[in-house]
């Protein structure tokens, strides 16, 4: 009704999103917490758009809306899922690399990993703010891959930077 109503002059579309959100949460629809349907919206502006005009030249027969935002609703579950399953196997090839390599640990296993997917150079302050861990565990994190031949430390300026050592490849990390 707020969409039909259009009682502000901007963030109708918003308020009603916020509602319609608060609905879904307050009975128990807790999933809705971290589901996108904003960004589903927001990637469909042409259908939004010709939704409000349907409803307006239909004798404001508001099928249209709804409509709409079943689909994109939808469409918000279906990558929401996506998420939760690439998340999955991602912990799950973390956990396999530190239980085949016990030596590591959860955060150093996940840094070997991304490091043989994205091969640029990574360091203190970025494991530091990744992690959300202090300075000295991002150094003992990086140090002890050093150590044990997962990376090569390098100085870059008056700061180390590490990258994955493919010489050595301790584990095979690429499967």
């Amino acid at each position: 009704m707020i969409g039909y109503i259009h009682p502000f002059n901007d963030g109708n579309g918003r308020t009603a999103r916020a509602l319609f959100y608060w609905y879904l949460i307050s009975h128990k629809c807790n999933r809705f917490e971290y589901i996108a349907v904003s960004t589903a919206i927001k990637n469909a502006p042409g259908q939004y758009m010709r939704a409000y005009l349907y409803c307006e030249t239909d004798n404001n027969d508001i099928t249209y809306f709804i409509k709409f935002n079943l689909r994109q609703l939808d469409i918000a579950l279906i990558s929401f899922e996506k998420y939760i399953e690439k998340t999955r196997s991602e912990n799950k090839k973390i956990l396999e690399t530190t239980i085949t390599n016990p030596g590591l640990n959860f955060r150093q296993a996940d840094l070997i990993i991304n490091r043989s997917k994205n091969e640029r150079p990574i360091t203190f302050n970025e494991v530091q703010e990744c992690y959300n861990v202090t300075h000295q565990t991002a150094r003992s994190d990086l140090l002890g891959l050093e150590k044990l031949g997962y990376l090569r430390k390098y100085l870059r300026g008056r700061q180390f930077i590490f990258l994955l050592d493919k010489e050595k490849n301790p584990i095979n990390i690429t499967k």
